[in-house]
This record gives C-alpha cells, structure tokens and sequence, in this order.
C-alpha cells in the first residue's frame, strides 16, 4: 500500500509537491467539514432553546390568570409550561402529571409549592430579561423549569417507589430529558458560551 503512494504504476516516483497539496486539500476539507458539523449542531441547539423559549412565554401569558393558591390550577398551568419541549411526547407528560394528580396529604402540598415555585421563578425570569440575550434567557428557563421536573419527580418517585414497570421507564425517559437540558446554556459545560468557528 506504501509502494502506491510513493510511486505511479510505471515505477516512477509521484510529485511531493502534488502530494503535499492533495493532502493539504483533504485535511483542509475534513477540517472544514467538522467545523459545519459543529456549527449545524450548535444552530440546532439554539433552534431548540428558542422554539422551547417561544412556547414557555406564551404559556406565561396566563400566570395572572392562574390562581396560585389552587393545587388543580397550579397544576394545569406548569403542564402547560412543560408541554413546551417538543422532545418528550404530550402522552408522557400527561401520563406524569395524572400521577402527580395522584398525591394525597403533604406530598400533594409539596407537588403544589413545587410547581408554584418553579412558575414564579419562571415568571420572574422572563420579566427581568427584557433586552437581553434570547438564548441566555433561554438557557435560564430552561434550567429552572428542568430542576422543577426534577424535583417534582423526585417527589412523586418517593412516594410512588420504583414497582411499576411503566412509571420507571416514564422517569427515566423524562430524567434523560432533564439531564440533556442541563447543558443548553452552553457547550463547554461550565457556563461560558462556546464559539465555534
């Protein structure tokens, strides 16, 4: 195999120069390549961050209409806010929240300042980040909504337990979803936004 790169079939040596430059020319365009790859991944990210961003503020449109004190309006309202990720499929998230529905006694009250928080936060974002970058705005919804999932499953996982079958797969699938928005607000995972190119 060598012997094909250095020489032609008649025996005589191939140009360097030639050589130099094809090589050149396909780093080049490998580098190239991963660069766009980085960048369409980036772009899809954002594309993400910023479709989720859209459907959060419409949802928080209603929160003055919401009666923050009712457990069933709660409720309705922060399914609505997690209905804004178009990765976990709606039969998920309601299937969830028919279980969060399911609490009784302090869990029930625990569930209800959960997602009262987690909306009020949310609310309180959105209204201070007039003027400001969409997808640092973004990236902070996001990451306060995913830790109020979270906490909510952590919640409803203690108290239901871990027995059905349906419900582990659900928390898991969710959880994974939780777990990937942990690094919307940038890539290199400590909280400065990466260039790329």
């Amino acid at each position: 195999m060598g012997a094909k790169l250095w020489f032609r079939k008649d025996g005589s040596p191939r140009s360097k120069i030639k050589g130099l430059f094809i090589a050149a020319f396909a780093g080049a365009s490998i580098y190239t390549f991963y660069a766009m790859m980085l960048l369409v991944e980036e772009f899809d990210t954002a594309n993400y961050l910023l479709n989720s961003l859209v459907h959060i503020q419409r949802a928080d449109v209603d929160l003055a209409s919401v009666d923050l004190t009712d457990s069933l309006s709660v409720t309705s309202y922060f399914r609505s806010l997690c209905s804004s990720f178009d990765d976990i499929p709606p039969r998920m998230i309601e299937d969830f929240f028919r279980e969060v529905s399911h609490l009784t006694g302090g869990s029930a009250e625990s569930a209800h300042r959960i997602m009262r928080d987690a909306s009020e936060d949310i609310h309180k974002i959105l209204m201070r980040s007039k003027g400001k970058d969409p997808w640092f705005t973004g990236s902070e919804v996001i990451q306060r909504l995913d830790d109020g999932i979270g906490e909510l499953m952590k919640l409803v996982e203690e108290t239901m337990g871990e027995g059905d079958e349906t419900f582990v797969s659900r928390r898991r699938q969710i959880k994974d979803r939780v777990a990937s928005g942990k690094d919307l607000g940038s890539k290199n995972g400590n909280g400065d936004y990466e260039l790329v190119g």
